[in-house]
């Protein structure tokens, strides 16, 4: 959210407050007593009789503004805490010092991991062509790093940058998080893979942000799975050169299927990227759908899981060189995984 929207929307808090005559919010989603999951889509329209119209809406919850948007309709999406919310509040202002709103009661059903990108714990690895393991010794052929606390660019608090360079073309860099399980850096051990097992669906979401997004061949954005025996690579790959297009992980047979769907990442901007996939009762892999700026696109795709003997849930961010291998710089913000 820009500052400069919270500034205008303050100023209407303070000139309008205490009224809420002259005009009307209707919420169509979600509907109250309703469970959903993170990130919880609203839905709202909001009328008056001030002949100016309606200003802006926002969203609270325990008393707490979380969003705001100008105008009399809403459709954006907001993070809850697991649980149940008695005093969520979607609210309107007009231009005439009116106000209106509507309290909806949820439960929320899933958990979320916030912020990633700022957690501690993050491992990264240099891959060289043309086998692509994983190395931490291979520099200068590849060259890599990570820095925390970036405050500009950033979208709140601060960003995190990811650098890729060397000297070797299409040479990647790797960075993993550990999560639940093996290695977590969450203090979620699960050694009888008790939370693991009964987690079958995640949004993987995500701002990144980059002047030189064509200096690279490729960003992946992956997750990862592994319960049960079997292993879960949800992997995905938005190519920045070439076809610029969306490919994802075929796990058996270990290579990238294009899609067809284009990515359309934009230079000098911050994207918006989600991902959803899920864990079938039959030990299927569904990408279900991906969102870039706003732009979803259904998949409905299934790959097959493969044997494994670790278990964990891990997330993955890569980044790939190309013919050049230009170093170039990626800053990720805002980054939440849920699970349910």
């Amino acid at each position: 959210m820009q500052k400069c929207v919270y500034r205008v929307v303050v100023a209407v808090l303070f000139a309008f407050s205490g009224a809420y005559a002259f005009g009307g919010v209707s919420v169509s989603s979600p509907g109250s007593g309703a469970s959903v999951q993170n990130p919880v889509r609203f839905v709202a329209t909001a009328s008056s009789s001030c002949s100016k119209g309606v200003a802006a809406m926002g969203i609270y919850d325990n008393n707490q503004l979380l969003t705001v948007v100008n105008g009399s309709r809403m459709d954006t999406n907001v993070y809850l805490a697991a649980g149940a919310h008695n005093n969520t509040v979607v609210q309107s202002w007009d231009h005439c010092g009116n106000a209106a709103k509507v309290k909806v009661s949820l439960k929320v059903t899933s958990k979320t991991f916030y912020n990633i990108e700022e957690a501690k714990g993050w491992l990264g690895y240099g891959e060289l062509p043309p086998i692509y393991d994983i190395c931490t010794d291979c520099r200068p052929l590849v060259e890599w790093g990570m820095k925390q606390g970036i405050t500009s660019p950033r979208l709140s608090g601060t960003s995190t940058r990811f650098d890729l360079g060397g000297t070797l073309p299409y040479s990647d860099a790797l960075w993993v998080n550990h999560l639940i399980g093996d290695g977590t850096t969450q203090n979620m051990l699960d050694g009888n893979e008790s939370i693991s097992s009964g987690i079958k669906n995640f949004v993987y979401d995500v701002y990144f942000y980059s002047d030189n997004l064509g200096a690279g061949h490729a960003l992946e954005f992956d997750l990862g799975q592994y319960v049960g025996g079997r292993g879960f690579l949800f992997g995905t790959m938005c190519r920045t050169e070439a076809n610029l297009q969306w490919a994802i992980w075929d796990n058996p047979n270990a290579r990238w299927v294009d899609t067809g769907i284009k990515c359309n990442a934009v230079n000098k901007q911050w994207n918006h990227l989600v991902w959803r996939f899920q864990r079938t009762a039959d030990d299927q892999l569904l990408y279900k759908s991906v969102t870039l700026n706003g732009v979803t696109t259904n998949l409905n795709w299934y790959n097959k899981s493969i044997k494994s003997n670790w278990h964990g849930i891990v997330v993955n961010y890569q980044m790939d060189g190309n013919k050049v291998q230009k170093d170039y710089s990626v800053y990720l913000d805002q980054f939440h995984i849920t699970y349910y």
